[in-house]
């Protein structure tokens, strides 16, 4: 028989067996599969949206965005800070006060945070 997996969702990843046990005449009989490594791939999914973040004048501004990728995305974040003049930042790169650091692995299977400081 077959196993059908349908919408599989990154947490899903991981080691599956097959178990068939058995009761015959009072004496149990179990066999079981080789492990089969499942692994899932799609696109990104941001996990937790944000949208507003306060800040107090003359702090370090933190901004994280939580997503699941497998393989793991290009980061890049669009910064609209005045009006009519957009940034684009690319993880690792700091630029007129902006940092977008490298993704951070999360607890998850193939989840990470991005993040950016002003």
């Amino acid at each position: 028989r077959d196993l059908v997996l349908d919408r599989l969702i990154y947490s899903d990843e991981g080691k599956y067996e097959c178990r068939a046990v058995n009761k015959i005449s009072g004496h149990q009989y179990e066999t079981k599969s080789k492990p089969i490594q499942v692994d899932v791939y799609g696109s990104p999914k941001v996990s937790q949206p944000v949208s507003e973040v306060y800040v107090h004048r003359g702090s370090l501004g933190v901004v994280d965005v939580e997503f699941c990728a497998d393989p793991l995305p290009k980061q890049i974040w669009h910064i609209d800070s005045n009006p009519g003049q957009k940034m684009v930042i690319n993880a690792g790169i700091s630029h007129e006060g902006y940092s977008v650091l490298n993704a951070s692995k999360l607890s998850k299977p193939n989840c990470y945070v991005s993040t950016l400081q002003i």
